[in-house]
């Protein structure tokens, strides 16, 4: 007859083995994030929704500043409404 103690383990043994093997499936199909491209040289995902820069993820600093321009919702995040040719977004001031 089993202990109490050896009983439980041996209960636990299947659940931790699933749970063990469900954590190193999920792991595996996480993406690398933050891992610039070779050659990238900007990335921008227009996910501030305010404001007047327009950040590069890149980590090369290729932000740039936004000219009347108006930040609006796209169905897969965010974007940029340009009015005119007055518009734009300035990418000169980082180099």
């Amino acid at each position: 007859m089993l202990s109490r103690t050896k009983l439980s383990e041996s209960r636990n043994t299947p659940v931790r083995a699933r749970l063990t093997i469900a954590a190193i499936l999920l792991l595996a199909t996480v993406p690398v994030v933050g891992q610039p491209e070779d050659g990238l040289v900007a990335h921008w995902t227009f996910d501030e929704g305010a404001g007047d820069i327009l950040h590069d993820r890149s980590g090369n600093g290729n932000d740039g500043k936004i000219h009347d321009a108006q930040w609006v919702k796209m169905p897969d995040g965010g974007g940029l409404q340009f009015s005119d040719k007055n518009s734009y977004v300035d990418f000169d001031d980082n180099r």
